[in-house]
């Protein structure tokens, strides 16, 4: 009986051995090192001084005076504490009898979100007042960075 298992348990543990071996890659390749350091620098001089084009400075943004920075680990964003801060923007608004634009940019898929303020439209000292405001709206909101004199990226949504 066991000799008849025994051609059965071979066949098995050769397709077992032939599947789980590794395949290495054999090509023969040839790298030429060229020891002239005066090519590196040049190509590092062009690189460092290359211009950055239109799209470029385009996802860059520009930098502004406040970002606030939803973030999610997993567990979406914290939906409430955004509501509250649009809604705590137009209180403000109301107090200083102002008009504050800021700029919504969606980043991810859990509803990631950056609110970007340039706070153009008030003065130094109200524009303290309007960041300190937000920060204590934020104090107790889960995910949330806020950042001053940031850039405004125009992220790409996932």
């Amino acid at each position: 009986m066991k000799l008849k298992k025994l051609p059965l348990i071979l066949i098995i543990m050769c397709i077992v051995g032939y599947s789980c071996k590794t395949s290495k890659n054999n090509a023969n390749t040839s790298v030429q090192v060229n020891e002239n350091k005066e090519i590196f620098k040049d190509t590092a001089k062009e690189l460092s001084t290359k211009e950055i084009d239109e799209d470029d400075k385009n996802l860059m943004g520009d930098t502004v005076r406040l970002v606030v920075s939803f973030f999610s680990v997993a567990s979406g964003s914290d939906y409430k504490s955004m509501i509250a801060m649009e809604d705590s923007i137009g209180e403000f608004a109301r107090r200083k009898n102002k008009t504050i634009d800021y700029q919504k940019n969606p980043w991810g898929r859990e509803g990631e979100m950056d609110y970007c303020f340039s706070l153009s439209e008030l003065e130094d000292e109200n524009q303290a007042e309007f960041i300190q405001f937000i920060r204590e709206v934020l104090k107790n909101a889960k995910s949330v960075n806020v950042y001053e004199n940031q850039l405004c990226q125009r992220r790409r949504k996932l």
